[in-house]
């Protein structure tokens, strides 16, 4: 071979090697825009385009989720202690009612809403002069964030006196 020739050769192979591949989808099935490689054919591919000579097929129905709350209610007076709370509701109004009534039925004189939440879990950290409520997507999440919070607060014996979630509910 001519050097020029290998030097065509070797830019050709620099060019092959720098061409990043960024899907694998099977033959006959395009990549770009497609990061899941769903057939062309398929109602969710980015490529489909229906057939308007085909006789129309039922499509699947979209599901729908309904937020759900949650909510703390707790007693501030200080020769009172109440602790009132709601699960699944499905508005932050019912929930905060629901935790408040709670509280005042376990004897809580002054109780007022401490934290509410949706589509998550909410947790009340205790400590022997002193407490904290934190939400996160999982119970184990908003442990870890409500005993660091009550360490860094200086409070001391920290538990987890009450947890809960209120996720979301499929509705169709």
């Amino acid at each position: 071979m001519e050097g020029s020739q290998m030097r065509v050769l070797f830019l050709v192979g620099l060019m092959m090697v720098g061409v990043p591949v960024f899907a694998q989808c099977p033959a006959g099935i395009p990549a770009g825009n497609n990061p899941l490689c769903i057939p062309p054919d398929n109602p969710s591919s980015p490529y489909y385009q229906p057939d308007s000579d085909a006789p129309n097929t039922p499509s699947v129905p979209a599901q729908k989720w309904a937020d759900r709350w949650g909510a703390i209610a707790m007693d501030t007076a200080r020769d009172s202690v109440g602790i009132g709370v709601a699960e699944m509701m499905t508005s932050e109004r019912k929930a905060k009612s629901t935790a408040m009534q709670d509280c005042q039925k376990k004897g809580g004189k002054q109780c007022k809403v401490a934290l509410s939440f949706y589509n998550q879990c909410g947790v009340l950290v205790w400590a022997e002069s002193g407490y904290n409520t934190m939400r996160a997507g999982t119970v184990e999440q908003a442990t870890k964030m409500g005993m660091e919070k009550c360490s860094s607060d200086g409070l001391k014996d920290c538990k987890v006196y009450y947890s809960s979630c209120s996720y979301p509910v499929r509705v169709r």
